[in-house]
């Protein structure tokens, strides 16, 4: 009787305990918070995708000012990457250079996020015809990224060249 107790205590109680801790992605518990400011990115960026620009603003703001009062820098990032597209794809250029140069100001402690700010900045000098500035940042860029995001940077190196 007690060699079948050592068995529960040593084997059973550990792989119970282990198999209760789960977890979703590598285990990252995230809040409800960061939950909503997903969501509010997520349908910024689909309402954009279907040019609602007004509903695309208001989420992706949203999506800031959510991550923002929890200090998520990444997700921050995101929203104003995304803001920062959104309007340079509407003609705002000084709105969207506003958005992106706080996004790469945040991204400098993030390096896994300054590939996609730089690419966006690269854009938005190329909106303006600002060629040297956007062939800078689109170098940044490439430096910055990995695997499958190079291509996309060769690509636009090779636009700057063009233009």
């Amino acid at each position: 009787m007690n060699s079948i107790r050592s068995w529960i205590r040593c084997c059973l109680v550990p792989a119970l305990l282990c198999s209760c801790a789960g977890g979703g992605e590598k285990g990252a518990v995230r809040s409800e918070t960061q939950s909503q400011a997903t969501t509010r990115l997520e349908r910024g960026i689909r309402a954009q995708n279907k040019g609602e620009t007004g509903l695309a603003e208001k989420n992706l703001t949203e999506a800031l000012v959510i991550s923002s009062s929890i200090e998520d820098n990444p997700a921050r990032i995101n929203a104003l990457v995304n803001l920062a597209r959104l309007n340079r794809l509407n003609h705002k250029p000084e709105s969207a250079t506003l958005h992106i140069d706080q996004a790469l100001s945040l991204a400098r402690d993030l390096p896994d996020f300054v590939a996609e700010a730089a690419y966006e900045k690269a854009l938005i000098e190329l909106s303006q015809s600002h060629f040297r500035e956007a062939l800078t940042w689109a170098t940044s860029s490439l430096a910055a990224a990995g695997g499958e995001t190079k291509g996309r940077c060769l690509n636009l190196l090779a636009r700057i060249h063009r233009a």
